[in-house]
């Protein structure tokens, strides 16, 4: 091959690389006024660039006047001229974002892009939001005459845990481990299921599931209650793991909660790969035992809340005082519960 037609292929290669282009051209009467393309500065007015062909959204904006924006479109091998007539204005905050963003400003909804006229110099205080990003409470100084433009820039929600309580200052656990103090807000939570306990003093633990897809916010609101339940969890292995709705409580033969929100939880064991749970109410008082049986937890009642215990005791409640039994026969259950085993003495 010559020189030549190596040169030639290689500029006929270089040609079809670059993207198809035109020209625009940008004057303004209004002095050295900002030229913007697509977001970016390119320069003060009057302003000549390649841009690549297709639309573009052209601002130009200068101190005390009304910013001047257009869609422009842009030919191959072709220039295209802007005069932008700027008019005299207060100036302006415009916003861009994401899609489906808005942002607020004293209590009034804008959907973005928007523009709004300049509320005069001094700081201005919005809140930013768009599905699939965190609420974020942002502040601009506003400077008077200017244009301001604001790209809002948010963070995703994707793999964030944020936890609230009533009262706040409330202890957060994730997974057994304390992460923090609520309000509390973590950015890297790990796809998977997780439990959370909320836990303050002198109120029952709260205990929430948190399961991650790794794509939306994981939010939990807690307000927390002074009643609830004692839970022991007996009869298990060393290596035993109990959880309620997915947060771990404690390992070992025997686990015991001081104190657990009144409602329907679930109650999980975990041995090895053996794993068992059950749904169990908890009262707003007392105390819940709870035991492994097969594939299920189980709630078990004291000797002395059985009906086969008052049988066998002949209707009265067992008392213990210095080694002896007595019996209290005020206290005997009325009825047999379902389940139990009469046990005639005789």
């Amino acid at each position: 091959m010559s020189f030549l037609a190596f040169f030639l292929s290689l500029w006929c290669g270089m040609a079809h690389a670059v993207d198809p282009t035109g020209v625009l051209k940008v004057r303004t009467s209004a002095g050295s006024a900002e030229v913007w393309i697509d977001g970016a500065l390119v320069g003060a007015a009057p302003v000549t660039k390649y841009i690549p062909a297709g639309s573009h959204k052209l601002r130009v904006v200068a101190d005390n006047f009304e910013p001047f924006v257009r869609t422009v479109e842009i030919t191959i091998d072709h220039t295209t001229e802007v005069v932008a007539t700027l008019v005299p204005g207060p100036g302006s905050v415009e916003f861009t974002g994401p899609k489906g963003a808005a942002v607020w400003i004293g209590g009034q909804r804008y959907a973005v892009p928007a523009r709004i006229p300049s509320p005069g110099p001094g700081k201005l205080a919005y809140q930013a939001e768009a599905p699939g990003f965190e609420t974020t409470e942002l502040a601009l100084e506003v400077v008077k005459g200017r244009n301001h433009l604001v790209d809002l820039v948010l963070d995703s929600s994707a793999n964030v845990l944020a936890v609230s309580s009533t009262p706040p200052g409330a202890k957060v656990l994730l997974d057994g481990t304390e992460v923090g103090v609520t309000p509390f807000k973590m950015k890297a939570l790990s796809p998977g299921a997780h439990g959370v306990e909320i836990r303050a003093d002198g109120y029952a633990s709260s205990f929430r599931p948190a399961d991650n897809n790794g794509t939306d916010r994981v939010g939990i609101e807690a307000k927390l209650s002074k009643s609830g339940s004692a839970l022991t969890v007996s009869g298990l292995g060393a290596e035993s793991v109990v959880a309620i709705n997915g947060a771990v409580v404690g390992k070992g033969e025997t686990v015991k909660v001081p104190l657990v929100e009144r409602g329907k939880h679930t109650v999980t064991v975990t041995e090895g790969e053996h794993v068992a749970s059950g749904l169990i109410e908890f009262p707003s008082g007392g105390a819940v035992l709870a035991k492994m049986t097969g594939d299920k937890v189980v709630e078990t009642k004291p000797l002395t809340e059985s009906w086969a215990f008052w049988a066998a005791v002949g209707g009265g409640a067992a008392v213990v005082t210095g080694g002896v039994v007595g019996v209290a026969m005020a206290t005997a259950p009325p009825e047999p519960a379902a389940g139990d085993v009469v046990m005639v003495l005789p």
